[in-house]
């Protein structure tokens, strides 16, 4: 994250040094680096173009990868957005407050303006699972056991199909063992890149 105007937004300075040599390490091991915009950006394309240019300044790298925070996403705009941006991929879409197959697939996509009936560059690679939905309160309130099930059970869909399983795992959801337990065994379990 680069910027922000609200509480929910970044709670670090991209410009700090531990954050620039923290992404200097992520390159080294040939991993991608993508923007993560602010709760706001999904509507305003002048904010999120601003973080882009911000984050690519401080980094020294081009940004063509992310995921909108709080999964927040209007069809078109957002797309449209990171469209103009020459953005390769998104994967936004996914549920908030369950795992599953939000857009019917696990490939990516092109995606489509579908006010300028124009097939866009840009790739969706659909989010399958995020961590939070399982054993957060407000959602499913699943048992780490559960959760592992639930996260194998799409893991072996998505591989019956040979697509691609994109999960998002927040960074402050591996404060405790049993948090990082449930995360090594996922990564264990699959044999592929797990975004």
């Amino acid at each position: 994250m680069s910027g922000g105007t609200t509480n929910k937004d970044n709670f670090y300075k991209i410009g700090d040094k531990r954050i620039r040599q923290l992404a200097q390490d992520i390159k080294k091991d040939n991993n991608f680096i993508g923007i993560h915009p602010s709760y706001n950006s999904y509507s305003d394309s002048k904010q999120f173009q601003k973080e882009k240019r911000k984050l690519e300044n401080i980094l020294n790298l081009v940004i063509e990868y992310g995921r909108q925070h709080y999964l927040n996403f209007t069809i078109p705009g957002t797309w449209q957005n990171w469209e103009d941006e020459n953005m390769i991929f998104d994967s936004t879409l996914g549920y908030a407050d369950r795992p599953g197959f939000r857009c019917g697939t696990c490939y990516e996509f092109n995606v489509f303006n579908i006010l300028t009936r124009e097939k866009l560059s840009l790739k969706e690679k659909p989010l399958i699972a995020m961590e939070c939905s399982l054993f957060e309160e407000r959602y499913l309130n699943l048992s780490y056991n559960d959760s592992y099930k639930m996260l194998i059970s799409l893991m072996d869909t998505v591989k019956k199909y040979n697509g691609e399983f994109v999960l998002l795992w927040h960074n402050d959801r591996l404060v405790n063992e049993r948090q990082k337990e449930l995360y090594n065994n996922i990564l264990n379990y699959s044999n592929t890149t797990i975004d």
